[in-house]
């Protein structure tokens, strides 16, 4: 009571006017707005497509040997040898009999790099908590390997080592249609942000668009993989602005920047083609060629598996032709596999006690698994294949591993300088890599080619 008659004793104090005053003018937010603070989301996620599902698994389980600048020779023994032949060992004439054949792959180490950029106005800005929700600097240093990883994936999901990443199929303004025929161009091999040269099919490689390289629009708007067929919009020249490719044609390949003809030797490369040439011999002897299924536009199901796997062991002709095989595909053929099998959702698993208690496991929400074995999903796989490879099987023929380029004083800063030798305020970090990936034997891997591609969402 004492607090009430307090408050209306204070109240009763003011003067009317100034009472009257206090009604007809309320404060209004504006009049402290310079107090508020800017609030900010501390979580910052990161927007673009990333994911380097088959990169770690091929830098973990391939053997790695160092080469120099000489190609590195891979023997193999293609022949038993040997002249059979009906005998009567009544002092009839042996045969002299037939050697052994061998033949040899070569593969050379070619060299790559990834070059990432930070001006200092970003460095002073972001320097500490106090200025900044994240530390510019740090965040981009523990990140920029993974996002080496992220271009890796892309050229290791390569329909071959030619390093093209996308073909053009019609043009709208400045935005590109891209050929999805068969989607093994369809922009998912494509990055926001990255540079490719445009280089006429006619000609290639020899025919570079000009006032490239074309730099995919970085803010996201530039690549649309959810269109059917997929778009992308470039800057010309490492601009930001969506720009028209000089002279472009229908046709027209996408290419990993300095990659045509000359790029990584992908799973693609390895697994999949039966004609041209591989690691330097040709694909119509049968044995320099892996094993290959026209799944005929239809989803993958447990049958075209079946195939596949009975076609290496004929082949092959060993009681473990497939072991150590491990499937590798996209998203899509996932829903593909488990659509399949549709109608059992649910298994009861036992545990041992003959009771019939056990964990169920949901089909829909579990692992999934192919031929007993937890497949290598990635987002820059091609959608429409399907394929089995053996780790063991593949070689990083390596001069020089992943690591950081050093400037003079053994940092990874590099000082930028415009085209007259100024120095700029700005630096760039330059992740390297000479290698290539090599393969001693892909007879006995396999694809299932041109399955259906579902749709994933809009």
């Amino acid at each position: 009571m004492f607090q009430v008659n307090f408050v209306f004793d204070f109240v009763s104090s003011f003067p009317d006017w100034l009472i009257w005053l206090s009604l007809v003018l309320p404060l209004a937010s504006a009049d402290i707005d310079d107090l508020y603070r800017e609030l900010k989301d501390e979580t910052v996620p990161e927007m673009w497509t990333r994911g380097h599902y088959l990169c770690n698994r091929i830098m973990d389980g391939a053997e790695k040997v160092a080469v120099n600048t000489r190609a590195y020779i891979i023997p193999r023994w293609t022949s038993a040898g040997g002249d059979a032949r009906a005998r009567t060992f009544d002092g009839d004439a042996f045969a002299n009999g037939t050697n052994p054949f061998t033949d040899q792959t070569t593969v050379s180490s070619i060299g790559v790099s990834v070059s990432f950029s930070a001006t200092e106005l970003m460095q002073f800005a972001t320097r500490n908590n106090k200025v900044a929700v994240r530390n510019f600097m740090a965040r981009y240093n523990a990140g920029l390997i993974d996002a080496f990883k992220d271009h890796m994936e892309c050229w290791l999901n390569a329909q071959s080592n030619d390093g093209i990443a996308a073909i053009l199929s019609a043009e709208a303004v400045t935005t590109y249609t891209m050929d999805s025929v068969d989607d093994r161009y369809g922009g998912y091999l494509l990055m926001d942000g990255a540079s490719y040269q445009i280089i006429a099919s006619a000609a290639f490689p020899a025919t570079i668009r000009a006032t490239g390289p074309y730099r995919v629009l970085p803010d996201g708007s530039g690549l649309n993989k959810r269109a059917v067929p997929a778009t992308v919009q470039f800057a010309a020249s490492n601009g930001s602005v969506a720009a028209a490719i000089t002279g472009w044609a229908a046709e027209d390949r996408v290419v990993f920047f300095g990659f045509g003809n000359a790029g990584f030797n992908s799973i693609g490369y390895h697994v999949g083609p039966i004609t041209g040439t591989w690691q330097g011999v040709s694909r119509a002897t049968p044995h320099n060629r892996s094993t290959r299924i026209d799944g005929g536009n239809n989803p993958l199901t447990a049958a075209l598996v079946r195939r596949l796997l009975a076609d290496i062991s004929k082949y092959k002709g060993t009681a473990n032709a497939t072991s150590g095989l491990i499937p590798y595909c996209s998203q899509e053929q996932i829903v593909n596999w488990l659509t399949s099998a549709e109608n059992v959702t649910q298994i009861r698993l036992m545990d041992g006690s003959g009771d019939g208690v056990g964990e169920i496991y949901d089909r829909m929400l579990g692992d999934v698994k192919v031929n007993k074995k937890a497949p290598i999903v990635s987002n820059r796989a091609n959608p429409r294949e399907f394929r089995f490879i053996r780790l063991s099987d593949y070689i990083w023929v390596t001069m020089k591993d992943v690591d950081f380029e050093p400037n003079d004083a053994g940092g990874r800063l590099h000082r930028q300088h415009n085209a007259s030798g100024d120095m700029l305020s700005a630096h760039s970090i330059h992740i390297i890599y000479h290698g290539q990936l090599a393969a001693r034997d892909v007879s006995s891997q396999g694809a299932i080619v041109t399955l259906l591609k579902p749709a994933l969402g809009e």
